[in-house]
């Protein structure tokens, strides 16, 4: 049924019609293809790459669009809507220039120090503070020597045993496609190519749980609009579950019924066939999207403070730790010499 498909081609429509869509699907259903028809998009439907697998297909696809006759590739994950036109975006970016967001917040998006590029084996020409994250990825024809590298590395028996492991005992620089892609990206070979980053609430709205939408990016959305881009990470609206017996996943479970990528959606519910994700599931659903007065950055707003204020205690907690752990260093220096 492709919901979260389906919705990102409906926004398409709404925002961005002009563009040329190739989709990569597997045996895509006759309603899929009726449906994208009625939309009145231009689309190609392509098979993946023989080489390709699960979610590291991306540098595979880049690199036979680009070596097609395409200039320019502007990568959209699945679980992305789009909320307004992005043609400005695309027109001013210029040749040479890649783009790409940046990783939404939590225990990953720390990448300071270059540390992704160093654990490679790479030498560090320059250091994203942060992590990068390729659910909106844009690059050109004189990107495909960094797709030919990528992809090599994504086929390397090092990144092949990391993937067979659990997310969470994987090496930081082994999680995922996107990891290899900003170690590379920091390395001495590619340090000349000229980065776009998408920010978080400027560019992009990466929202998972406590770990999107914060807010200063509510604030902001409220006075000068969103972002083009809204990537729903972890947890999938779409993907009923029930709810969990720890706190910490109760609270993302709840949000979750008023995120901004279920806001959006719901905006296109006319594309699905199953809307009974976009209902409210429970009194608090119903309670805190009435608070939000039709507004986007309004509604979740009570979880957003909520899981501000958890970050800022952690912050907090982790400051003392630091400053317990110098003033015990100082004392012993001072006094257990004499």
């Amino acid at each position: 049924m492709y919901p979260a498909l389906r919705v990102l081609l409906s926004s398409l429509s709404s925002h961005s019609a002009s563009v040329h869509i190739h989709l990569f699907l597997d045996s895509p259903t006759s309603d899929l293809l009726e449906f994208i028809t009625k939309l009145g998009l231009s689309f190609e439907i392509h098979e993946f790459p023989s080489i390709a697998r699960g979610y590291d297909v991306k540098p595979f696809v880049l690199e036979q669009l680009l070596r097609s006759n395409i200039n320019r590739v502007l990568w959209l994950d699945s679980d992305i809507v789009v909320s307004n036109s992005f043609s400005y975006f695309v027109q001013s970016t210029r040749s040479g220039i890649l783009v790409i967001a940046e990783e939404m917040l939590g225990r990953f998006h720390d990448n300071s120090g270059g540390s992704r590029t160093i654990s490679w084996g790479f030498m560090a020409q320059r250091c994203f503070p942060f992590a990068l994250n390729t659910g909106v990825l844009s690059v050109d024809r004189s990107h495909l020597d960094l797709m030919v590298k990528w992809s090599k590395l994504l086929s390397s028996d090092a990144y092949r045993r990391a993937q067979s492991l659990r997310w969470d005992e994987r090496p930081v620089h082994l999680l995922g496609d996107q990891d290899v892609l900003c170690a590379l990206l920091g390395s001495v070979e590619f340090a000349e190519i000229d980065v776009h980053v998408l920010r978080r609430g400027e560019g992009i709205i990466q929202f998972s749980g406590p770990y999107g939408y914060t807010l200063r990016e509510r604030f902001l959305h409220f006075f000068k609009g969103s972002p083009p881009f809204v990537h729903s990470l972890g947890d999938k609206p779409w993907l009923l579950k029930r709810m969990s017996e720890t706190i910490f996943d109760r609270f993302c479970f709840l949000y979750l019924g008023c995120s901004p990528y279920t806001f959006l959606a719901s905006k296109h519910q006319e594309a699905l066939v199953d809307r009974s994700w976009l209902e409210p599931r429970n009194f608090a659903d119903r309670f805190f999207r009435f608070l939000g007065f039709g507004s986007m950055p309004l509604t979740g707003l009570p979880y957003a403070l909520a899981a501000d204020m958890m970050r800022g205690l952690k912050y907090l907690r982790m400051l003392g730790h630091r400053l317990a752990s110098f003033f015990v260093q100082q004392f012993r220096a001072r006094f257990c010499r004499q």
